[in-house]
Formats: C-alpha cells, sequence, structure tokens
C-alpha cells in the first residue's frame, strides 16, 4: 500500500501497490514541479491519480483504497466511542 499528500499536501490518496500483479515500491520525486511518483523497477512516472504517465506501464493505474485526510475533532463527531491511547 502506499499513501500520499497531494501537490499541496491538502488531499491524500491511497493506493495498493500492485500492478499485474506484481509489487512496486514508488518514491516521490521530490524536484519536480507538478506531483509524481517513480517506480523503483522500471523507472516509470506516476500521477497523482495512481496512474503511469512514463515508462513501461503507460496507461496502466494502480487500484484506489479508501482514505480520507480529516481532522481529530472531525473524527470525534462522527465516531463518539473512540478510544483514545494516553501514555
Amino acid at each position: 500500500m502506499v499513501v500520499v499528500a497531494g501537490p499541496k499536501e491538502k488531499s491524500v490518496r491511497a493506493f495498493l501497490s500492485r500492478i499485474d500483479g506484481q509489487e512496486i515500491e514508488l518514491v516521490r520525486e521530490n524536484d519536480a514541479r507538478e506531483f509524481t511518483l517513480v517506480d523503483s523497477d522500471g523507472g516509470g512516472e506516476w500521477n497523482f491519480k495512481g496512474c503511469a504517465i512514463a515508462g513501461p506501464r503507460v496507461g496502466k493505474c494502480l487500484p484506489e483504497l479508501p482514505a480520507i485526510k480529516d481532522y481529530w475533532f472531525d473524527w470525534r463527531n462522527y465516531h463518539a466511542d473512540t478510544t483514545v491511547y494516553r501514555h
């Protein structure tokens, strides 16, 4: 699984990091003008939608997983039975 924050770090997406039955490792390219992930095995580039935009897997997309970025107080409002661990 890979979880990424968007270009302005205001949104989050999660993907299963497996395509065509093969697990891939994705890393964020820090010097890119746009949001870009690079896979470690083929040098492919991936966008924030989880789709390959360059390399041998162009046009293929990673399966998206449900994810949400939220504030604690919002979570607590909808999940009042949440337990908080205190050390």
